[in-house]
This record gives C-alpha cells, structure tokens and sequence, in this order.
C-alpha cells in the first residue's frame, strides 16, 4: 500500500530513498543486507583488510579518542599501557570534546550518571576513580 500522506515533509524521493517500497524491494533488501553483515562476511573483508596490511608492512593501529571531562574516558585511559605491554599495536590518541547541541540529550544526567557508573566499576577492573564527595545530583 503507498504512503497517501500529501504532507510536504514527507516528500516522495524515490528510487531507493521511496517511503515504501514493494514488497519485492523490502525483501531483496533484506536478503542482501542481511548476506552483507553476515559473520562469513564479516570474516572474509577482516581476512582481506589483515592480508593487505601484513603484506604493506603495516602495523595494528588502535585509534583512541578521549575526553577530559567523561568518566568512561578516564577509566579507559587506565587501560592504554596494559593495552600496549600486551599487544603489538601503534596506538594514536586524540582529544575529543563531548556532545553538543541536539546531541547532548540531558547533559548534566548523562554527567551524574556516567560518574556514578564509573565509581561503581571502576574496582571490579582493577581501575581507579576518585568518588565523590556529594551524591551524583548534588550541584
């Protein structure tokens, strides 16, 4: 059945973008996405990827992206060395700032709560993170 909405936010673009596709479209799309992001796949391009960076020469890279202010970013940055000491890798590092704008959905929640989470794990890895002085929400 087509989309009779005539509202001009949802314009018909069609070709691949249509808002509904026969059900013939949906199923070859689900047939070949789904042979696409299967684990035979995924396997056969990390084999490829490997071979090409072996035969170059290469080195494993590990990108590590970290922000000053994020709790997560702080526990993970415990791990970099042992990260290093265990595997042959080259590890490049960047500083990153967090969310903003409509992609910060309640930043200071998303704050409180990530501190509180990582006060929480933190000893169960072996990690360190200072607690707080004042509960999450307290300003």
């Amino acid at each position: 059945m087509k989309n009779k909405n005539k509202d001009p936010q949802f314009k018909e673009q069609g070709g691949v973008a249509t808002i509904d596709p026969s059900p013939l479209l949906r199923w070859l799309s689900s047939k070949l996405l789904s042979h696409i992001a299967s684990e035979k796949q995924l396997l056969k391009q990390r084999n490829k990827v490997e071979r090409r960076r072996a035969r170059a020469g290469a080195p494993h890279v590990v990108e590590y992206f970290h922000q000053l202010d994020d709790p997560y970013s702080h526990l993970a940055a415990q791990l970099l060395k042992p990260l290093l000491e265990r595997y042959d890798i080259e590890l490049k590092c960047y500083l990153v700032n967090g969310p903003t704008g409509g992609n910060a959905v309640e930043p200071e929640l998303l704050a409180s709560l990530a501190r509180y989470d990582a006060e929480i794990i933190a000893p169960h890895y072996g990690l360190n993170f200072p607690t707080a002085k004042a509960s999450p929400d307290a300003t």
